[in-house]
């Protein structure tokens, strides 16, 4: 779940492009990730900062496979809800959901400037 979170608050991806990542979306010499399965079906290029790709390359693997693997099925998008639930309650966060992360990564960019 770290993992996960963090690139959806550092990159703003939504969750369906994130499941849907491949290890070779990621360029780690560039610090970008590109993924295929956009809500638009339009191709783009999302910064990733370095501690973030600090943390993939220690989960990093060769090969086109999906970052976040179902452990049922490799081929498949892990489901994460029940553990995504958990982590809220022993957080002890309510009222937060996956996607209010990717409005974060919104509100830190406007934060630092961006437009």
């Amino acid at each position: 779940m770290y993992l996960l979170a963090l690139l959806a608050i550092t990159t703003g991806m939504r969750k369906s492009e994130l499941m849907n990542l491949h290890w070779t979306d990621i360029n780690f010499e560039k610090g970008l990730a590109s993924p295929k399965d956009t809500k638009n079906r339009e191709s783009r290029l999302n910064p990733i900062p370095q501690f973030v790709l600090d943390e993939l390359r220690k989960h990093r693997q060769i090969g086109n496979g999906l970052i976040f693997f179902s452990p049922n099925n490799r081929d498949k998008p892990f489901d994460f809800r029940k553990q995504w639930y958990a982590s809220l309650k022993r957080a002890q966060i309510s009222n937060f959901r996956f996607h209010d992360l990717r409005h974060t990564a919104a509100s830190y960019l406007v934060m630092a400037g961006a437009t």
